[in-house]
């Protein structure tokens, strides 16, 4: 079962999904989307990735490799307040967002584990 989550930033759209990727929590839900960037959410409560520079109309993939529920959530933004990403990843699910507004960092954590966080630099 397929689901979608659409959402639309300021300078252009930008738009997240989640979709059905692999149900062992092994990832690989990413490979086909055409992401510039991937984050893995590990299981010892981390992303992978949790400082980084992308250019501006990039996709960020993030999935699921372990077996725990994690989410991606938006802090809030002054320099884009269409910033507002909240989605589950679960070990089925992918999120994608295209990030299109140049000279702004986007921050995000995991609303069940708050120590989970990221920061996305776009240039």
């Amino acid at each position: 079962m397929k689901r979608l989550l659409v959402l639309f930033g300021s300078a252009g759209i930008a738009f997240g999904i989640a979709c059905s990727s692999n149900p062992s929590g092994n990832g690989n839900g990413c490979e086909s989307t055409g992401a510039n960037v991937t984050v893995n959410a590990l299981d010892n409560q981390t992303f992978d990735k949790t400082n980084f520079t992308i250019s501006a109309g990039s996709r960020v993939c993030w999935q699921n490799f372990g077996t725990l529920s994690h989410t991606v959530t938006a802090n809030a933004n002054a320099q884009d307040t269409t910033w507002k990403l909240d989605a589950q990843l679960n070990p089925d699910l992918i999120v994608l967002y295209s990030f299109g507004k140049q000279g702004v960092n986007y921050t995000y954590y995991c609303k069940i584990h708050p120590g989970m966080t990221g920061t996305i630099q776009v240039r």
